[in-house]
């Protein structure tokens, strides 16, 4: 990832490295730790940059910032804590892919004390649940991508609703 700032990280399986272009070598920014006491190592998928210039990293038991102590599990509303990739919508929403479904981080950008997730599965209209590693793109009209096991899922974010009545039943 290069930074707004034009800091190069790189990230590994469980470090971010930051290039110092003078002296030609890293310097590891974070490490990855399993703070929640289970025998699973906690692992980095994917590292974002969002318009504000935080430093997002997906991990395999949580969403993160970077020199900031602010993590999101499904404790917080996130639908799984395996995140695969982050991007932002021109609201200030994350949207997050995870394997299982999709989660809009309500003005995820400026750091919410009380943290809104709205999450998506298969019967929202998804093709599937389980999301793949980084597979994330916006294009130039904001259309967001996200690729999963059965496909691959687009939308712009603008015309994404939670339907709140409740259908009549008919029997």
């Amino acid at each position: 990832l290069i930074t707004s700032d034009k800091r190069l990280l790189i990230s590994t399986y469980n470090t971010v490295d930051e290039y110092n272009y003078k002296s030609e070598d890293f310097s590891h920014i974070y490490f990855s730790t399993d703070s929640l006491g289970n025998d699973q190592k906690k692992h980095i998928i994917s590292i974002y940059e969002d318009s504000r210039k935080n430093i997002w990293i997906a991990t395999n038991k949580g969403l993160e910032l970077l020199n900031k102590p602010v993590k999101y599990t499904t404790g917080d509303g996130l639908p799984d804590n395996v995140i695969q990739a982050v991007t932002e919508d021109s609201k200030g929403n994350l949207w997050i892919s995870t394997t299982k479904g999709i989660s809009k981080f309500v003005n995820g950008i400026s750091l919410p004390k009380s943290p809104g997730f709205e999450n998506f599965i298969k019967h929202d209209g998804l093709p599937g649940n389980e999301f793949i590693k980084r597979a994330v793109l916006k294009n130039s009209e904001g259309i967001i991508y996200f690729g999963s096991s059965e496909g691959y899922t687009f939308f712009q974010s603008d015309s994404i609703f939670k339907n709140e009545i409740v259908p009549r039943v008919v029997l």
